[in-house]
């Protein structure tokens, strides 16, 4: 997707997505994958880094909107991992000006923040293993037992 009209915006899929889904009276599961902020940083343009996150932003306020009306619903915002390594390395307080660094155009290992609101969003505060994340959903779900991880090393 190229994220300019005539497509629909993130926030516009995503407000459809709750609307549907929403219908349904057993709840539901719903990710919003803002990709594009990946794709500016590997590409290291901060500008559409900038826009990228600010519409992805858009799409946050929706659900959250969505969680403080229905009171049962928990969003989490998170990454899978950090692009670029960027760092601003100056400029003024009002945005002109900046210096902005990359350290790579890959991923990095870079720790990524997650936000959570809503019903058992405390259990999901801190710094968390990513498959830490899954078996925190199921557990809040009920879903027992949950699948144990399979290791990736041969049987010795």
């Amino acid at each position: 997707m190229t994220t300019r009209r005539p497509e629909p915006t993130i926030k516009e899929m995503t407000s459809r997505a709750i609307e549907i889904l929403a219908k349904g009276k057993k709840g539901f599961i719903l990710m919003v994958e803002g990709s594009q902020i990946d794709w500016a940083n590997h590409a290291n343009d901060a500008e559409e880094s900038a826009r990228q996150t600010l519409l992805f932003d858009q799409a946050v306020e929706v659900a959250l909107e969505f969680a403080v009306k229905d009171q049962r619903t928990l969003v989490i915002v998170t990454a899978d991992h950090e692009t670029g390594g960027m760092a601003i390395n100056g400029g003024s307080v009002n945005g002109e000006d900046l210096k902005i660094a990359w350290t790579s155009k890959g991923h990095t290992g870079a720790t990524v923040p997650l936000y959570g609101y809503g019903p058992g969003a405390q259990r999901l505060s801190g710094f968390h293993e990513n498959i830490d994340i899954p078996r925190t959903f199921a557990a809040l779900l009920g879903v027992k037992p949950f699948p144990k991880e399979k290791s990736l090393m041969p049987a010795r």
